[in-house]
């Protein structure tokens, strides 16, 4: 929320500064103001829904939701030593917790596929190429879409099982 107000108040304090400046007309400068109050609305709507989103998903018998534990943190503690992995600590618990926790249900026979807009877990740069973690993901089995429809970027066929 801070992040997206803040941002949206720069651009805002900025269609001011050229609005007096004279670099755009009033109504331009309230076209922008009234697109961004949109999207703050947006934003705050989105914002409010979470919190039963998140329960609803929470408690659909088709997503297992779980908690790091004991192996998943060694196993973060471990990425971070990796010199080819630069990750924030949150995002590394992350990566290590669908790790671990693929390593399980693909010994149980299932395919694991992970969902993420998050650019830093993704295993491709902004241009497509595959960077480190594509590594980790092949060698664990997973998967990695970069959407919720899983359909981006498609599964081979050819995925160890």
């Amino acid at each position: 929320e801070r992040k997206v107000r803040a941002d949206l108040d720069a651009i805002r304090a900025f269609v001011r500064d050229r609005r007096n400046a004279g670099d755009i007309d009033d109504t331009t400068a309230n076209g922008a103001w009234d697109v961004l109050s949109r999207f703050q609305q947006y934003v705050d709507d989105e914002r409010s829904q979470a919190p039963s989103r998140i329960t609803v998903l929470a408690t659909d018998p088709a997503v297992a939701v779980f908690s790091l534990d004991e192996t998943m943190l060694a196993r973060s503690v471990e990425l971070a030593s990796d010199p080819a992995v630069h990750l924030k600590p949150f995002d590394l618990s992350i990566l290590a917790g669908v790790l671990v926790r693929a390593a399980s249900l693909r010994a149980h026979g299932h395919d694991v596929s992970f969902c993420t807009l998050d650019a830093d877990l993704q295993p491709w740069d902004r241009n497509g190429r595959r960077i480190d973690l594509a590594d980790l993901f092949d060698e664990a089995g997973v998967w990695v879409f970069g959407d919720f429809v899983m359909g981006n970027p498609p599964r081979p066929s050819n995925l160890p099982r």
